[in-house]
């Protein structure tokens, strides 16, 4: 993912860089464009598999700084759940 990415120290992400983040990640995931994902449909629609759920928690994990459990996608299953999720905890 871009470097530009990156949250500053100390400074939890908004619910819409969480969101943005996502949807860049996802259309990169599919080889589409960000616009094109839609934040309220589930992962499994876009075809993430499970290797690809733990990519994407992985790689949240190291973004936002902090341990998130792996069940992430499964538990907050479309973006918009996800990325409420995380802004708010």
């Amino acid at each position: 993912m871009d470097s530009d990415a990156t949250a500053p120290p100390n400074t939890r992400p908004s619910k819409q860089a969480i969101r943005t983040w996502l949807q860049r990640r996802i259309a990169e995931n599919i080889q589409a464009r960000a616009e094109e994902i839609d934040t309220t449909l589930p992962f499994s629609y876009y075809g993430l598999d499970s290797v690809a759920a733990f990519e994407i928690a992985d790689e949240l994990e190291i973004w936002l700084g902090r341990e998130l459990p792996q069940t992430l996608p499964w538990d907050y299953p479309t973006i918009e759940l996800l990325s409420s999720f995380l802004a708010e905890d």
